[in-house]
């Protein structure tokens, strides 16, 4: 088994045709225009076939490298790792398999390591919140101000690129013509048909009122007539947040750990 550097989309599509796109949608994404070209693809290979797959994204302020199955103990992803570690940047941020980063990384006292699921909303359109259409925006780059303020207020640490603002992928639920709350797309395939939400957030005077179920609502309707897929990933320990999205239809598809060098 060989570590290869991939370049031929047909290849990497062959790999992704064959796993479960409720986990891979990142990588479904990335092989789209505008981000493929920021994208080096990594696959641990044997006669040709690829066993498992890696991306590392230098898109960012911090490279991004998503090298995870989403399914405990997979032998082949964890390889794949253990070759690739030397090449990698120290400053990264990664989504690896569960419970696999000191056996990669050893122990380092700047690695923060915190469990995340996988979701998938099951389409059951009677389990979305009810919200008013007339409080509900649809957000765009003349908003990207207000964006980045209320992002930096109610969810630091927030990733956003502006190519899904661009195309409307971010809805709020505004009161006094001010964002209280806010779920944008942070992945998205049209060759796959499938979109991830990502930076749900409500603003901290505002919260228990059940506005993020409103705005992911909001965006679900937004998205389901043209996706057939719609995911999202979430903190394993945010019980509360996991609660809210089984309520309106979600059930976990994968796990995985979010690892961040400081």
């Amino acid at each position: 088994m060989k570590l290869l550097a991939l370049h031929n989309r047909r290849e990497i599509e062959s790999f992704l045709n064959n796993q479960s796109i409720d986990n891979y949608f990142y990588h479904c994404s990335h092989l789209e225009s505008g981000f493929w070209e920021y994208t080096q693809w990594f696959g641990l290979c044997d006669g040709g076939e690829i066993l498992a797959l890696a991306m590392l994204i230098m898109k960012y302020d911090q490279p991004v490298l998503l090298a995870s199955s989403y399914q405990e103990g997979d032998s082949h992803q964890l390889l794949l790792l253990q070759r690739l570690r030397p090449y990698l940047p120290r400053n990264i941020y990664c989504h690896l398999d569960r419970h696999v980063a000191e056996k990669v990384f050893g122990q380092h006292a700047d690695m923060r390591v915190t469990p995340f699921l996988n979701m998938k909303w099951t389409g059951q359109q009677d389990s979305l919140s009810h919200y008013d259409p007339g409080s509900i925006h649809q957000l765009g780059m003349a908003d990207m101000k207000e964006i980045v303020s209320f992002l930096e207020t109610s969810h630091p640490g927030h990733l956003i690129d502006e190519d899904f603002i661009q195309r409307g992928g971010f809805v709020a639920l505004k009161e006094n013509n001010t964002i209280i709350s806010m779920a944008g797309v942070v992945a998205q395939s049209d060759q796959y048909r499938v979109v991830s939400i990502g930076n749900v957030a409500t603003h901290p005077d505002h919260r228990r009122k059940n506005l993020a179920s409103q705005t992911i609502s909001a965006l679900i309707h937004l998205l389901s007539p043209t996706y057939q897929t719609i995911t999202l990933n979430v903190k394993a320990a945010n019980h509360a947040a996991i609660r809210c999205y089984q309520k309106l239809g979600f059930e976990e598809t994968g796990v995985f750990d979010e690892v961040i060098f400081s």
